[in-house]
């Protein structure tokens, strides 16, 4: 039997179900970060801009959880004003950004797993929606907020939490090659081979998108 077959044997109307659904999948992204080590804060108001606070030795993320029970995972934020009044309300639906938020942790619903996506990469993939193939990379990642240590260059939390992609495209470049990573300069527009995206590659990036998310896939 899977675990879904358990989902509301209680028989809660399917409104109030949806509704602790979601605080559920809160419920198992703070075990797992408690279990990992992260004091986190959570939300005292319902429409605030973000679930939580994540700590790491004194720098706080602000994170977003997703939860899903299928095989994609819903990116977006905010939705109708007053819809619960009036269906005909203003959507404000849009891809989490990090100007909200620093991480999202995605989590499966229906075996734990944890996906911790940095928000500028949700920007990047520019989709409401993404398969959990996609974002197969940012699975049970929860060191990475520590920072990343290698050979040539070092990164702490808070350029964990900061992100890539608004340094300058001189700073860009520079991590990319003490990364050993290898961009052409001189192109438009530029494609990265990524499993989930037709034909498994995302394409029509610019410049500062292929560099951010070839250096987050090189420190994860």
């Amino acid at each position: 039997m899977e675990w879904r077959d358990h989902f509301n044997v209680a028989e809660l109307p399917q409104g109030s179900y949806r509704s602790i659904a979601g605080y559920a999948a809160e419920s198992l992204v703070i075990g797992r970060a408690m279990q990992c080590g992260y004091n986190l804060f959570f939300k005292a108001w319902r429409d605030s801009p973000y679930d939580g606070v994540l700590d790491h030795n004194g720098v706080l993320f602000r994170i977003e959880i997703k939860g899903t029970t299928v095989s994609s995972l819903g990116v977006t934020a905010g939705g109708r004003s007053g819809a619960q009044i009036n269906r005909e309300a203003e959507d404000r639906t849009h891809i989490i950004d990090s100007d909200e938020v620093d991480l999202l942790v995605g989590v499966n619903n229906l075996n734990g797993d944890c996906y911790l996506i940095p928000s500028e990469i949700l920007s990047i993939f520019n989709q409401q929606a993404l398969s959990l193939e996609k974002i197969e990379l940012f699975k049970e990642k929860w060191k990475i907020l520590g920072g990343y240590s290698g050979d040539c260059i070092s990164f702490s939390t808070e350029d964990i939490k900061r992100g890539f992609s608004r340094r300058s495209e001189d700073e860009l470049v520079h991590i990319c090659h003490l990364l050993n990573i290898e961009i052409k300069e001189d192109q438009e527009t530029y494609s990265i081979e990524w499993p989930g995206f037709r034909g498994g590659f995302l394409n029509g990036l610019t410049f500062r998108k292929i560099a951010s998310l070839l250096i987050w896939k090189a420190i994860f």
